[in-house]
C-alpha cells in the first residue's frame, strides 16, 4: 500500500470499481414476521386511540342527554363536528383494514 492508503485504510480505486457486487440475500423470515407483528401492533394502538376519541364523544353526549332519548329531542352531535367525526370513523376503518392485511399477508 502506498502512504495515503495506509493512513486511511482505503482500498485502491481499481479494487472498488472492479470488485463484484455482493449478493442480496432474502430477508430473514423470522425477522420479517417480527416486523409485520410490530406493524400490526402499531396499527392496533392507533385504532384503539381513534376508537377512544369516538367513544369519548358518545359518552359526552350520553352524559349531557342521558341514554335512550325520547323521540323529538335533539340527536347526537359530536363536539368535534360531523366532518371530523366521520373522518375518525374512516381512519378507524383504514387502520383495522391495515391490521387485517398484515395478518393475512395481503
Amino acid at each position: 500500500m502506498n502512504a495515503p492508503q495506509a493512513a486511511t485504510g482505503a482500498r485502491p480505486l481499481s479494487v472498488i470499481f472492479h470488485s463484484r457486487t455482493p449478493k442480496v440475500e432474502a430477508p430473514d423470515p423470522v425477522a420479517h414476521k417480527e416486523h409485520l407483528l410490530k406493524v400490526a401492533a402499531a396499527s392496533s394502538r392507533d385504532a384503539a386511540h381513534v376508537w377512544d376519541e369516538l367513544w369519548a364523544e358518545v359518552r359526552r353526549y350520553q352524559a349531557a342527554h342521558g341514554v335512550g332519548e325520547q323521540d323529538g329531542q335533539p340527536g347526537f352531535s359530536p363536539g368535534m363536528g360531523w366532518v371530523a367525526f366521520v373522518e375518525k370513523l374512516e381512519e378507524l376503518r383504514h387502520l383495522i383494514d391495515g391490521i387485517e392485511r398484515v395478518c393475512t399477508h395481503q
